[in-house]
């Protein structure tokens, strides 16, 4: 009943152990949180997957939601960038001049994964001060 109410209390009926419904979850093929949700909204789900498994498996060996899925997607706050002195040097080292170029960068998925897509969040407290300056190129007046 808890888990079909969502609220995850299971009476007398245990969990899958932790590897074991993570290699079930990713043989799945899922990609995102709104595949998994759709899956556990599905009915399809089995009664000993955890709807939500960061709280069954929180000191079991949960990672993330990108360990769970097999995608290997880290949320962006939990991701580790470079120093904002070191990532703009390497974004002033691809030449572009201008957002739109950047924006083709990203679309191009040669950006490494210490660089932040959206760096004026990344870096908002510590140095951002606009794409002219992260890319390095002078401001168009």
């Amino acid at each position: 009943m808890g888990d079909w109410l969502g609220t995850e209390r299971r009476h007398g009926i245990g969990w899958r152990p932790f590897n074991d419904a993570r290699a079930f979850v990713q043989r799945l093929g899922l990609k995102s949180q709104a595949e998994w949700r759709n899956y556990c909204q599905s009915g399809n789900k089995p009664h000993d997957i955890p709807t939500k498994p960061y709280r069954t498996y929180a000191n079991e060996g949960w990672v993330g939601l990108g360990d769970w899925l097999g995608t290997g997607t880290v949320a962006n706050q939990f991701r580790q960038f470079r120093p904002f002195k070191e990532a703009r040097a390497f974004a002033r080292g691809l030449g572009l001049v201008s957002n739109k170029e950047w924006r083709d960068y990203l679309n191009s998925n040669m950006k490494p994964d210490d660089i932040p897509s959206a760096p004026e969040h990344a870096y908002a407290e510590v140095g951002w001060a606009g794409y002219p300056d992260w890319l390095g190129y002078a401001r168009k007046h």
